[in-house]
């Protein structure tokens, strides 16, 4: 039961943790509030800081087995996939 929750833990919490970490270094840096510097880079198309962030991230790989975190997360962010279930479902309502 505790390596469960511990698990869980490690797994959402630390997770979101990374993201609001990251969003927070972009909003800092003059982003917006909700982009990681993922999105961020491929969306101002910063070549030098994708190719590092990609480098960093080098153990992704996307649905076509190519290695593009920035890529990716520039998508996430179009299609809303980073969208808390309960946000989607109240977005799909309206």
């Amino acid at each position: 039961m505790i390596k469960r929750i511990w698990t869980w833990f490690c797994t959402f919490y630390i997770w979101q943790w990374l993201i609001a970490l990251d969003q927070f270094i972009n909003a800092v840096f003059g982003g917006w509030a909700d982009e990681t510097l993922s999105a961020r880079a491929h969306r101002c198309r910063w070549r030098k800081r994708e190719w590092l962030i990609n480098l960093l991230f080098c153990w992704e790989k996307n649905s076509e087995g190519k290695r593009n975190h920035c890529e990716q997360s520039y998508e996430h962010e179009i299609d809303r996939k980073d969208l808390p279930e309960e946000y989607a479902l109240c977005t799909s309502e309206h």
